[in-house]
């Protein structure tokens, strides 16, 4: 298997060695500069308050998730404006909204710990392709969006009430945990 070199990087946060400045990329890059090597080539070194992004997540070493929303907000955008553009069908457009761009966003949800108003500003933009994608106007009420097809609404399931299920069921399932991680989850 062989890495790839320009998706690979290393950085710190000295937490123990430097107490008063653990993201100081002067004293980070001075100590792993020049010692990580993975096939014996020489890994980058970035800033610790620089986001990377780790199995699609944009994360820092000091837990800002300010570019983790940023890139979500920007790939959401995105794709719904070319959703919106498309000359598929309401029901091809709504297929397209609950099984490619709402997973998506759902992905982030166990790690990123979005504000209320971030996850509603998504939950706004979801909604109103829902809308679009009917052709209704974007004062439609957004709880008839919100309900089931079944139920005469749009099928556009809010992403508020999904957000706190997926973080109430990481919870649930953190809580039985067994290993290192239940028992500190259950310390807390």
């Amino acid at each position: 298997l062989k890495v790839n070199m320009d998706k690979s990087s290393a950085t710190a946060a000295l937490h123990c060695s430097n107490h008063d400045k653990p993201y100081d990329y002067t004293i980070v890059s001075k100590r792993i500069t020049g010692r990580v090597h993975v096939q014996g080539t020489q890994v980058q070194v970035h800033a610790p308050k620089e986001a990377f992004r780790y199995l699609g997540i944009y994360i820092t070493m000091d837990l800002q998730w300010r570019a983790q929303y940023q890139h979500m907000l920007q790939l959401v955008t995105k794709k719904l404006a070319s959703l919106k553009r498309s000359w598929l069908s309401p029901k091809q457009k709504m297929r397209v909204l609950n099984t490619s761009v709402r997973p998506m966003i759902r992905y982030t949800f166990p790690v990123a710990p979005y504000t209320q108003q971030q996850i509603k500003t998504l939950d706004s933009l979801m909604t109103s392709a829902a809308k679009a994608a009917h052709g209704l106007p974007t004062c439609a009420s957004t709880a008839f969006a919100h309900n089931d097809v079944e139920q005469g609404g749009l099928g556009c399931p809010s992403l508020q009430v999904e957000y706190h299920a997926v973080l109430a069921e990481r919870l649930i399932i953190t809580l039985n945990d067994h290993t290192t991680t239940g028992h500190i989850t259950r310390a807390l």
